[in-house]
């Protein structure tokens, strides 16, 4: 079953010899050619958990380390000390999508919100049969 499994079993003898006092239980050790070193297997087992546990607590710390430097990173890029050009596109934008105005001869730019909500009323009064409109209109009580 490999060394693990007989460093497990070592320390149930171990463990049983100890408790009992019973000599005997030694000579288990020596029918299979091993020879009683005064070194626990409970000892080699708590090593060997310890260093296992500080490895997993060094990864844990490599990995969030990495995350608060990725997040550091991306928040300068997009950032107000970052790329002014970016800024400037995003306002650039805004202003598009949200402000009235020419767009050349013959169109006019008017907000996104405006602009979905004719639409809608549109095909809605597309839609309706009798050319009448179920919708309250502004300005009607």
């Amino acid at each position: 079953m490999g060394p693990a499994a007989a460093l497990v079993g070592s320390s149930a003898v171990e463990a049983s010899a100890e408790i009992t006092g019973d000599d005997a239980l030694y000579a288990l050790e020596d029918d299979d050619g091993v020879e009683h070193d005064r070194i626990e297997s409970g000892q080699i087992l708590g090593l060997a958990l310890g260093i296992l546990a500080v490895l997993v607590v060094a990864i844990l710390v490599v990995i969030q380390w990495t995350s608060l430097r990725t997040q550091n990173v991306l928040s300068s890029v997009s950032g107000t000390s970052g790329y002014p050009e970016l800024r400037e596109n995003r306002a650039r934008a805004a202003e598009l999508l949200s402000g009235y105005g020419v767009a050349e001869e013959g169109a006019y730019r008017i907000p996104i919100d405006r602009a979905m909500e004719l639409i809608v009323t549109e095909s809605y009064h597309k839609e309706q049969p009798s050319g009448r409109s179920e919708l309250p209109s502004e300005g009607r009580d």
